[in-house]
């Protein structure tokens, strides 16, 4: 599945958060319903304009973005100076692709940034 073919994200809709192309439907708000228990049958009745590919999409973007996310305990107490510094040793030791963003959760904030 190459969900880049349906998942985009563009500054003027709502400030950048990855959409379903040609919507205003972010994948955030699509895994927020599943999350409360919406089937893909509630989904679809309601916003028509999606099909089994664009949601296979939002799971397949979902499950990439997963795959750089690291649980760091015991930062709560670094200043974001030094919390962009402990981000880039990550970035550089996993040596993660450019395009990717690194979610690290420290506390009960997480930090996301884009390469």
């Amino acid at each position: 599945m190459n969900w880049q073919e349906y998942i985009v994200s563009d500054n003027g809709v709502l400030m950048g958060e990855p959409t379903i192309k040609g919507t205003r439907l972010s994948v955030e708000h699509l895994m927020g319903l599943f999350a409360q228990g919406w089937t893909e049958e509630q989904v679809f009745q309601i916003y028509t304009r999606l099909n089994k590919e664009s949601l296979q999409a939002v799971f397949a973007h979902v499950f990439e973005c997963m795959q750089d996310v690291y649980l760091v305990p015991g930062l709560k107490n670094y200043s974001p100076s030094e919390l962009g510094l402990i981000v880039d040793k990550l970035f550089k030791e996993y040596n993660l692709e450019t395009d990717r963003t690194l979610t690290v959760f420290y506390g009960l904030m997480v930090r996301q940034r884009k390469f």
